[in-house]
């Protein structure tokens, strides 16, 4: 069960580098998804706690999104491999995204949701395990067009937080 922890810690934390970018754009739309569209260095430091392991990781991820209509999409390719397809809609009555996971080995996966409050946007989750309900969340913060400080939290009552990793991202190119 903890490998499927990491999986989906990894797919939800992939999920918010994708969005970050220019906060110029509409953050109401799937316009916003495609602010990420490009190639960016990710550091990752992961801290030592009951949900994680100190280490230290450097990637490269390039996003190559797109949008037709009302769906945004974006492959991300991470240190030149293609790892997801996620796939973008927006719900104005709920006001948040839906995030779609597509792995490129055709498994089943699930959906997320992404919240937006001026220049922090938060992924939230949860999972139920023996009768006990874990959420966690990845919290995007735009320092700049070109720079986003994250972290990821675990909660055992959703309200005092457990940082498990913090990193920047930062904007190689816009290709």
């Amino acid at each position: 069960m903890r490998s499927i922890h990491i999986c989906l810690s990894m797919i939800f934390i992939l999920n918010a580098v994708i969005l970050g970018g220019q906060q110029a754009l509409p953050q109401q739309s799937v316009d916003a998804i495609l602010a990420y569209r490009g190639s960016w260095k990710v550091e990752v430091e992961h801290l030592a706690t009951a949900q994680s392991k100190a280490t230290h990781d450097t990637s490269n991820l390039r996003n190559i999104c797109w949008k037709s209509n009302e769906y945004a999409a974006c492959n991300q390719v991470v240190n030149g491999e293609s790892k997801i397809l996620l796939v973008y809609v927006y719900n104005a009555a709920e006001k948040n995204f839906t995030a779609y996971t597509i792995p490129g080995n055709g498994t089943a996966n699930g959906t997320g949701k992404l919240l937006i409050e001026g220049n922090t946007w938060t992924f939230p989750w949860q999972i139920q395990e023996n009768g006990k309900t874990t959420y966690y969340r990845v919290v995007n913060v735009f320092i700049s067009p070109t720079r986003i400080e994250f972290r990821q939290e675990y909660s055992t009552d959703n309200e005092h937080w457990t940082q498990t990793m913090k990193g920047t991202e930062e904007r190689v190119s816009t290709d």
